[in-house]
């Protein structure tokens, strides 16, 4: 059965109590249209589940950043840290794709999904900067193949070596926070090492900088390192430049080497610029994980 079938097959028989939410022609129409998302994402693990979501709060997190909460409808409805979300907004033919940037945890006990979302004139993205309010219904689809899913208690879990940049930062936010939550677990805390080192262009597009040091506050398994590359002013512990051959190398070294995982997301030249930093420093190609879309 073909996608578009799965779909309105999906769409009538679960959404039928929510008639305002979208129409079926919508839905259908918006899958088979190209689009920057569904092109680049079309050889990616999808969810089956589709699931009506109410916003429930949008604001301003920095001058080009807004964040949208969430309620998600669907109890099945689940992600790993690290996925992203197709996004089917009422009167658009073109789907969004957004990485979540909330962890797992947030989702299974609140119902709640966060997204961080850049301004652009891309249909999905404008909207959610000129339009979106709460109380508006959308649906969303997880999908990807980048992301860490570790297990509470696992005996001998790999250290992990998180880089971001920019709003690339989304997966990798989640992906420390699952971390996180992984520490409180009653079945015991993650038992190795996680470094983050995430760069913006500036300090204030930094933008989960305060939650991440709270973080690394409070777990002792948690280190945070930050960069801004077009400013001069230090800002506390915040480095001036970009993130460095060296800086990598400084990463590395302190992370097991045999027991590594290296997650990269960001501009696609800053991607291919830590992967050969952490190629050149002795990581394998199978340690290393990324994602760009840009």
């Amino acid at each position: 059965m073909g996608r578009r079938h799965l779909l309105f097959r999906y769409f009538n028989k679960c959404f039928c109590f929510r008639s305002t939410i979208m129409d079926t022609k919508m839905i259908s129409t918006s899958t088979t249209k190209s689009s920057d998302h569904m092109t680049v994402t079309q050889a990616s693990s999808r969810k089956e589940i589709i699931s009506p979501a109410t916003v429930v709060e949008v604001k301003d997190i920095s001058n080009s950043v807004k964040m949208m909460s969430l309620r998600i409808e669907n109890e099945d409805f689940s992600f790993k840290a690290g996925q992203w979300v197709d996004t089917f907004i009422p009167g658009l033919d073109t789907v969004g794709g957004f990485s979540m940037c909330s962890s797992p945890g947030l989702l299974q006990t609140q119902r709640i999904l966060m997204l961080a979302i850049k301004f652009a004139k891309h249909p999905p993205a404008f909207w959610v900067h000129t339009k979106c309010k709460s109380g508006d219904t959308l649906l969303l689809r997880a999908g990807g193949d980048f992301y860490l899913d570790p297990q509470a208690g696992e005996e001998n879990p790999s250290d992990v070596l998180l880089i971001a940049g920019g709003v690339g930062i989304n997966p990798l936010y989640s992906m420390i926070q699952h971390l996180a939550d992984l520490n409180q677990s009653p079945d015991g805390p993650y038992r190795a090492n996680v470094l983050m080192l995430y760069s913006a262009r500036t300090y204030p597009e930094l933008i989960f900088k305060d939650h991440l040091e709270q973080l690394s506050d409070s777990h002792a398994n948690i280190t945070t390192q930050f960069y801004v590359s077009r400013e001069t002013l230090v800002h506390g512990a915040v480095k001036v430049g970009r993130i460095s051959h060296a800086d990598v190398e400084k990463a590395v070294q302190g992370l097991r080497a045999e027991r590594l995982k290296v997650y990269l997301c960001g501009p696609s030249p800053m991607v291919h610029d830590m992967e050969d930093y952490c190629l050149n420093c002795g990581v394998s190609k199978n340690q290393i994980f990324y994602e760009r879309w840009w």
